[in-house]
């Protein structure tokens, strides 16, 4: 199957975005502080990624978390990219700086707000370590141990992928 095929068949039409409010749901309970690394078999532009990030960030003792992922459409691969990038970082850092020069006190509700949000972005987008892996995930051949993965997969190819999943973590000493 030729790549332009591939993109029609598991691609973009088959890209359905988690919401925040169902990644929560999915990990609920989960104790982070035990997830050292992360696989996103389907990462679309990165809402589970994020989901996690946000987890391991809301524990009082939180570290850095290391999230692989696959993506085999080209376009969402690079959105997923970026969005956890260090030139993302940059940006956020760009507009972060003239609030932090000024006293926190000078700053108006809506810049504190501002100020509160950007500096959560940046320390997620600093404690968390993304690696864009592979392309297309039933493909994608590893010997490392992920203590996590976490999916919303394709709806066309959702068995083959849970299966894989499992298939993985059995191999490399997870729980399925």
């Amino acid at each position: 199957m030729r790549t332009t095929e591939m993109t029609t068949t598991r691609g973009r039409d088959q890209f359905y975005p988690t919401p925040p409010s169902v990644a929560g749901k999915m990990l609920a309970g989960l104790d982070t502080r035990c997830i050292k690394t992360v696989l996103e078999p389907s990462a679309g532009k990165g809402n589970l990624i994020d989901a996690i990030a946000r987890a391991n960030h809301s524990v009082q003792y939180h570290s850095g978390i290391e999230v692989d992922f696959c993506e085999i459409d080209p376009y969402l691969r690079q959105i997923c990219k970026y969005n956890f990038s260090k030139e993302k970082e940059r940006e956020l850092y760009h507009q972060f700086r003239p609030m932090q020069e000024r006293s926190y006190s000078s700053l108006s509700e809506d810049e504190k707000k501002e100020y509160k949000r950007l500096d959560k972005e940046l320390d997620l987008l600093r404690d968390t370590t993304v690696f864009c892996v592979h392309d297309d995930f039933l493909t994608y051949r590893t010997f490392k141990h992920y203590d996590l993965i976490l999916m919303n997969p394709p709806f066309a190819e959702g068995d083959r992928h849970l299966l894989r999943a499992i298939e993985m973590q059995e191999r490399h000493g997870g729980c399925s």
